[in-house]
């Protein structure tokens, strides 16, 4: 038995389109364009609600990104989530979430996706050394204990403990 798709060909274009817009636009990264895209193909193939561990699945990335990605996806206006109940035994029990796409003609302006900052440390300090992979492509103990060995002594002349 095949499913009818919820969405026209026209309508899946113009919301692919819209997905590539938001990436190009910077308000989406590269994992989270791909994390829509395969939602979006999920509910084409008639599954009105997979759950984000599925969608992490299909797309190998990992579920936070899922997750993010369709939060920013809502704060865009670009998908509509809407969650789902079931009455069992007198109380309410979560279902999946139902996703519903729209296709924007322009994205909302001044919304663009920021990522977490890493730790105060690691950026600066890591960029200074060479990797302590050669040529081979082989990472030996003496080359990381050493590249590690100067980590450490640059990060505690700054005065962090380590």
């Amino acid at each position: 038995m095949t499913t009818r798709s919820l969405y026209t060909k026209q309508q899946s274009n113009d919301v692919v389109a819209t997905i590539f817009d938001a990436f190009d636009n910077g308000s989406i990264t590269l994992h989270m364009k791909q994390a829509l895209i395969n939602l979006f193909q999920i509910l084409k193939s008639g599954n009105n609600s997979p759950t984000q561990r599925h969608v992490a699945n299909k797309a190998r990335i990992s579920l936070r990104t899922v997750s993010e990605a369709i939060r920013v996806a809502k704060a865009l206006g670009l998908v509509l989530v809407v969650p789902q109940y079931e009455i069992v035994k007198g109380r309410p029990r979560r279902l999946a979430n139902r996703y519903v796409f729209n296709a924007l003609k322009e994205l909302p302006e001044g919304i663009s996706y920021k990522r977490k900052r890493c730790a105060p440390y690691t950026k600066p300090y890591i960029k200074e050394y060479n990797s302590p992979v050669d040529n081979s492509g082989i990472v030996t103990p003496t080359m990381r204990d050493r590249v590690l060995g100067k980590l450490l002594a640059v990060m505690r002349e700054d005065g962090m403990r380590v």
